[in-house]
């Protein structure tokens, strides 16, 4: 995962390389608490929701362990329930561009890039973004984001 981050980061990527090597440490430890209890709950997706696609929606399980990013905004309440897994924005114009994410802030890009590990196995789709350049995750709303991924300290950048 750290090489990805190299690419877009430049400099800030040796941080977030350090914190997602101490997150490894600490999910080697992690014992998964909920067996399979969200690892085939995909549930039915709103249209609204199946809307931000652009073609075909493929349904996954996401295994414990498994790091995602998330584009966010400052004084977000939560990390809601949509992520990426493959493209690391280097700026909030490249964000946008990618993920398609300022139309559902008034036009604002974002601020910031976190990095999140999955901490049980959890049902999710996954696409290319409707108007945008990337893929996507989506976690259904029916499953509670705190009880399968955690936010990685330390792994977060500025644009």
């Amino acid at each position: 995962m750290a090489g990805k981050f190299t690419e877009a980061l430049g400099d800030r990527a040796e941080n977030v390389a350090i914190s997602i090597s101490k997150d490894a440490q600490e999910a080697a430890q992690w014992t998964p608490k909920l067996g399979r209890k969200y690892a085939a709950a995909w549930g039915e997706i709103e249209p609204r929701y199946a809307a931000e696609f652009d073609g075909p929606i493929s349904k996954v399980t996401l295994e414990s362990g498994t790091y995602l990013t998330r584009v966010e905004y400052a004084g977000a309440p939560n990390p809601g329930q949509w992520f990426a897994d493959a493209v690391v924005p280097g700026s909030s114009q490249e964000a946008n561009e990618l993920y398609s994410v300022a139309k559902f802030h008034k036009g604002k890009l974002p601020d910031s890039v976190k990095v999140y590990r999955v901490t049980e196995q959890v049902a999710a789709r996954t696409g290319k973004v409707a108007n945008g350049l990337g893929r996507q995750i989506y976690i259904n709303h029916n499953i509670p984001i705190s009880d399968v991924l955690k936010e990685v300290p330390g792994a977060k950048w500025d644009f």
